[in-house]
């Protein structure tokens, strides 16, 4: 698995970097995902992702490898404290990973540019009512809840109690 995380300074900490990469992987073994080529960006918005009030986006790119954008002006104006900031970062990422997820298993497709999800045309379907977002929005707080956990328990193991 290869991870690459790319970042304006503004918003986050060299330690969200780790973070990030850790929970990315986290979130990707919940699908059986080992073997991926996964870029993530931290970025104000460019033109390549042409939306201004979105959190995040997901490309599959050619190759076999995936783009996860998360939007820092989002981030910025959504939190006011280091761990609301922490909050929005995971629950934007395991969003963006149950794309990725779609894409890698080919139920998300863009074809002549339109969108197909599991084989029905969904490009005219609004975004709250696309089956895609349901289904993104239905895994992330599962994910997140998951990854604490897991994290809960494996701290609490490696707590010396004697």
């Amino acid at each position: 698995m290869k991870i690459n995380i790319y970042r304006h300074d503004e918003v986050v900490k060299d330690n969200f970097t780790a973070m990030l990469q850790w929970a990315a992987t986290s979130y990707l073994h919940m699908w059986g995902i080992t073997k991926i080529n996964l870029i993530i960006t931290l970025t104000l918005p460019d033109e390549m992702f042409d939306v201004k009030n979105a959190a995040g986006g997901t490309l599959q790119l050619p190759n076999d490898r995936y783009l996860i954008h998360i939007n820092e002006k989002f981030l910025k104006e959504e939190t006011s404290s280091e761990d609301q900031l922490h909050e929005h970062l995971h629950n934007i990422l395991s969003h963006e990973i149950v794309h990725v997820k779609q894409y890698f298993f080919n139920e998300l497709e863009e074809i002549s540019g339109k969108q197909f999800f599991r084989g029905v045309d969904i490009s005219k379907i609004p975004y709250e009512k696309a089956p895609h977002e349901v289904e993104a929005y239905h895994y992330q707080t599962k994910m997140v809840d998951e990854f604490f956990q897991e994290q809960l328990v494996w701290a609490l193991h490696t707590i010396d109690l004697a």
